[in-house]
Formats: structure tokens, C-alpha cells, sequence
């Protein structure tokens, strides 16, 4: 009897110490696990939804008269949509005015280019006619009336220089006949001043041998010296004459040249009232562009201001607001004071949005871009320090974020071992008992 109840108290023995060695062993092991698992260490913020972009005022740069208003309030849109148009009749008859006056100076340009091309200016050449001739040239302007009124200037304006060319001409040559025949007049009364000096000669050799009375002599010289004062006459007028054909010749080049510079001269207003003409017109142009008030970004439409065709819409006046729809989102979170010491910028966080439930929606991964460098204070005197979060995506799983919603933050600012967790109470109450009387 004694001894079966010593081998069953062995028995007894040998499972209780095998109970003892594998719960040392569970502990070791969860000790172990404990030192070396690990998990996330976060600081935990709440915030909202802030558009990445400042809210977009849409104005009317120019002003006008409310045509339509295309959108309603809470639409979605795109970069470049129109939003609403402003009449565009006084702009428009604007611009078809400018049109029409910019059509005109180009048909002058092309009328006054066909002008200069037809008169050739060459005063190096020897041969005075050759110094400036005219040869009209064809040109075209699209508009048959235009074109018909054009060219009727152009023939105009040739015909008259040619006439005026002409004239010069004709005196060019009366002056060259005119010499022709002074030269006549001058040859005939250098020979006959010639044959009279012949004359005298002979007179004074008969007077030397008495045959002949001394007064014939003196009527013969002077009737020479007569001779020679008609000569040196014509010879003056033929100075004279020559210098007018050279007055006339420069008077037809002068001519030429006037009207060249006539053409130049208006060809150079047109061009520059043409070039201000082309510049108004851009002004115009994005005039009547901006009847067509568009989005500069992606967004949802806020704050509808004017809704009433044929309202009048100031210059600057505010129309609506865009709040921008962008790739990433800003999480505006508040952090408490005591965790900020571990809040930097580059640091990993999870946003949820208390719209959606974190369990079944999941939430949004993002990054920390921004922490204020100082506290900040809300109406009952909370202090908190600012920080911004930025996600990767603009929606939770197909799921619209949209501006104000309401979210909570986890920032992750390292690790920690379980074992750690475990200890951190204890070694806090030591360090308290240590201190203590």
C-alpha cells in the first residue's frame, strides 16, 4: 500500500515538475517574442480636409452683361471648363470693326508696294531717261471692290507722275534743241568774226600802202568787235541753256524721287498703324475670349454669386469659387504638446476619416510636410502645434475626400519592442518610488 502511494506521489512529482519547465518554457519563449517582436510607435492628431490649393475666386476681368451661368453649386470641374459667359456683342463688333480696318490697311500695303515697285530710280546712270522710268506692275486684292478702288488709286497716282515726267522731259529736249541751235547761231559767227579779222588784216596792209583810206579800216573793226560781242553772247546763252537742261534732268529726278518718298512715307504710317491695329486687335481678341469665363483648376463649384442673365457683372467682381480637386490631399491635424518632440517632417502616417469607417474603408497612407515651429491656441484655450499631412491619393478606395471632412491621424514616429511595452510601467513606477521621501 505504501508503495503504490509512492509511485503515485512520483507521478505526482514528475507532471508537476513538467508542468513547471513548460510554463518556464511559454514564459522564456514570450519573453523572447517580447524582445524582439515589435510595434509601431504613433503620435495620434485630429484635423480636416484642406484643399492642397487656395479656394479659386473666379472674376470677370472685363466686365459686361451675364449671359448665361453653365454650372450649379456642388458640381465637379475641370481645368478649363466654362463656367459662365458674358455677353460678347460689344467686344465682337469691336473686333469685326478692327477687322475690317486691318483688311483695309493691307490692301494699301499691297497698293502702295505695286506703287513703289513700278517707278525705277537709278540717277548713276549716264543717260538722263534712263535715270528714272516707270513700268506698271499687276497686282490683286481679294475683295473685287477693294481691288477696283485700289487700282483705280494706283492708275491715278502713275498716271500723274508720268505726266509730270513727261514735262520735265519735254523741257529737257526744247532746252537740247535750243542749244542746238545756239551752237549753230555760235559757229556761224565765230566763222564770220574769223573772215572780218581776215578782212582787217588785209584792210591795214592796203592802208600801210596808202591804197586804201584809214576809215574803211576802222568800220571793218568794228564791225569785229560787234561780231565778237554776239558771239560771247551766244556763248553765254548756251552756258545758260545747258544749265537748265541739267536743272530740268535734276527737276525729273526730283520729280521721281518726291513721289517715292510720298509712297515710302505712307507705306511707313500704314505699317505702324497696322502693327497698333494687330496688337489692339490681340487685346480684343482676349477680350472676347474672356466672355467665356473658364476654371484655371479641377474643382467643385462654391459660392455662386451672380445667377440672373443680363445681370451686370463688374470688372474684378467675384463671380464664384472654386475649391480645387487635386491628386493629393492636406490633412490640417493637431498635435498635443507633449508628442510633438517626436513630429517631423518625412514622416510616414495613416489619415481615417470619421466619415468612413476604418474597418470596413481602410484609410489613406500619407507623409508629414509641414510642423508649426511654435504652439497655437484654439478659442477655450487648448494648446496644440499645427502639422501637415499630405496623401498620395485624393480618394479612400474609390470613395470622393472632399474639402472640410473631418479626419483622425496616426503619425508613426518609430518602433518599439512588445517586451518594451511590457517594462515602461515598471521602470516608470520605479522611477517615481526613487524619488519619492
Amino acid at each position: 500500500m505504501s508503495a503504490s502511494l509512492h509511485i503515485k506521489h512520483l507521478e505526482g512529482a514528475r507532471k508537476a515538475n513538467q508542468l513547471i519547465a513548460i510554463t518556464m518554457l511559454l514564459i522564456v519563449v514570450t519573453l523572447v517574442w517580447a524582445g524582439f517582436a515589435t510595434l509601431e510607435e504613433v503620435v495620434v492628431g485630429e484635423g480636416k480636409v484642406v484643399p492642397a490649393a487656395a479656394v479659386q475666386q473666379i472674376e470677370s476681368l472685363d466686365g459686361g452683361s451675364l449671359k448665361e451661368v453653365l454650372v450649379k453649386e456642388g458640381d465637379m470641374v475641370e481645368a478649363g471648363q466654362v463656367l459662365l459667359v458674358i455677353d460678347e456683342l460689344r467686344f465682337a463688333s469691336a473686333y469685326h470693326e478692327a477687322r475690317q480696318n486691318k483688311q483695309a490697311f493691307e490692301n494699301q500695303l499691297i497698293r502702295l508696294e505695286a506703287t513703289l515697285n513700278s517707278v525705277q530710280f537709278s540717277p548713276e546712270q549716264s543717260d538722263w531717261l534712263s535715270q528714272v522710268t516707270v513700268t506698271p506692275v499687276f497686282f490683286n486684292i481679294t475683295d473685287s471692290q477693294s481691288d477696283r478702288r485700289a487700282q483705280a488709286i494706283y492708275n491715278s497716282q502713275l498716271s500723274q507722275l508720268i505726266s509730270q515726267l513727261d514735262q520735265t522731259a519735254q523741257m529737257v529736249e526744247q532746252k537740247r534743241q535750243a542749244r542746238e541751235e545756239v551752237k549753230i547761231t555760235i559757229a556761224a559767227q565765230r566763222d564770220g568774226l574769223t573772215l572780218a579779222n581776215q578782212e582787217i588784216q588785209m584792210t591795214r596792209e592796203a592802208v600801210a600802202e596808202g591804197a586804201v583810206a584809214e576809215l574803211e579800216l576802222l568800220k571793218l573793226e568794228r564791225d569785229a568787235v560787234r561780231l565778237q560781242g554776239e558771239l560771247s553772247a551766244a556763248r553765254a546763252s548756251e552756258r545758260q541753256i545747258v544749265a537748265a537742261i541739267s536743272q530740268a534732268i535734276a527737276e525729273r529726278r526730283n520729280v521721281a524721287l518726291e513721289f517715292i518718298n510720298r509712297a515710302t512715307d505712307e507705306r511707313n504710317k500704314i505699317s505702324n498703324e497696322l502693327s497698333a491695329l494687330n496688337e489692339n486687335m490681340k487685346a480684343l481678341a482676349d477680350r472676347l475670349d474672356r466672355t467665356q469665363i473658364v476654371t484655371p483648376v479641377s474643382g467643385s463649384v462654391s459660392n455662386i454669386m451672380v445667377r440672373s442673365p443680363g445681370q451686370v457683372v463688374e470688372p474684378g467682381q467675384v463671380i464664384m469659387e472654386i475649391v480645387p480637386q487635386d491628386d493629393q490631399l492636406i490633412i490640417e491635424t493637431r498635435i498635443a504638446p507633449k508628442d510633438i518632440a517626436f513630429v517631423h517632417k518625412g514622416l510616414d502616417a495613416m489619415v481615417k476619416f470619421t466619415s468612413y469607417d476604418f474597418v470596413i474603408y481602410g484609410g489613406i497612407k500619407g507623409e508629414v510636410i509641414y510642423v508649426s515651429p511654435d504652439a497655437q491656441q484654439l478659442e477655450d484655450g487648448t494648446t496644440y502645434y499645427e502639422a501637415h499631412i499630405q496623401t498620395i491619393e485624393n480618394q479612400l478606395n474609390g470613395w470622393p475626400i472632399i474639402s472640410g471632412m473631418q479626419a483622425s491621424t496616426d503619425i508613426l514616429t518609430g518602433e518599439k519592442t512588445v517586451l518594451s511595452y511590457w517594462l515602461k510601467p515598471l521602470l516608470r513606477a520605479r522611477a517615481n518610488s526613487l524619488r519619492e521621501q
